[in-house]
């Protein structure tokens, strides 16, 4: 299966607002959890 460019950033868009902050206590194995902010200048 393979995503192309448009396919891709609906899928990027369609996670965008997803937030597990209160389920990051559940994971059970070894994890390294990276949250960050991206801004672009136009």
């Amino acid at each position: 299966m393979t995503f192309d460019k448009k396919d891709t950033f609906m899928l990027v868009n369609s996670m965008k607002d997803l937030d597990f902050r209160n389920r990051v206590q559940s994971v059970k194995c070894p994890a390294l959890i990276i949250c960050g902010k991206r801004t672009a200048r136009i």
